[in-house]
């Protein structure tokens, strides 16, 4: 994935701005993710950096992607406007939600990772919204059981689930 940093010109974009750091290659996943701020998923086709992108959904980690990242998420595709069904107690129904942004261009989707890493209540509404877009089987019904065993310490941190333990 980083050879696809370089092709979008992304790192040159990415690291002219303070506080960016980019990592290659981590070893255990888990404990970035709980020092990170966003994932950003800058592919332009299909790749394991996906199941990366709903395990960041899972710990609440709000993501940019591109329109192919979006297209393959899981659990269900993400819009091109980052909006997906996600699951509402309050209606009892799946409702379209904002769960990510989406950038097809390298300026737009550094604008874009920035905007979200500097917004606060959008930063909110994507974490909130990613975790239980993740969680609700985005709009199928289903909860990804095989995550649960695995990531159960950071489940209990979130909040809003339609899967029952």
């Amino acid at each position: 994935e980083g050879d696809g940093l370089e092709r979008l010109g992304l790192s040159t974009l990415l690291t002219e701005e303070n506080g960016v750091d980019l990592l290659g290659y981590v070893d255990d996943l888990a404990a970035e993710l709980g020092r990170a701020r966003i994932f950003v998923v800058p592919v332009q086709w299909a790749t394991g950096i996906l199941t990366k992108q709903t395990l960041a959904h899972v710990h609440g980690l709000p993501t940019v992607a591109t329109p192919v990242a979006a297209q393959h998420a899981a659990p269900a595709p993400i819009d091109v406007r980052g909006r997906a069904l996600v699951w509402s107690h309050r209606l009892g129904k799946h409702v379209s939600s904002r769960v990510a942004l989406v950038a097809a261009s390298s300026a737009d989707f550094v604008r874009a990772a920035l905007e979200l890493y500097r917004n606060a209540s959008l930063w909110e509404e994507l974490s909130l919204n990613g975790g239980r877009f993740a969680r609700s089987g985005g709009g199928k019904g289903v909860c990804p059981s095989g995550l649960l065993e695995d990531l159960n310490s950071f489940w209990r941190k979130l909040t809003v689930t339609t899967c029952s333990v």
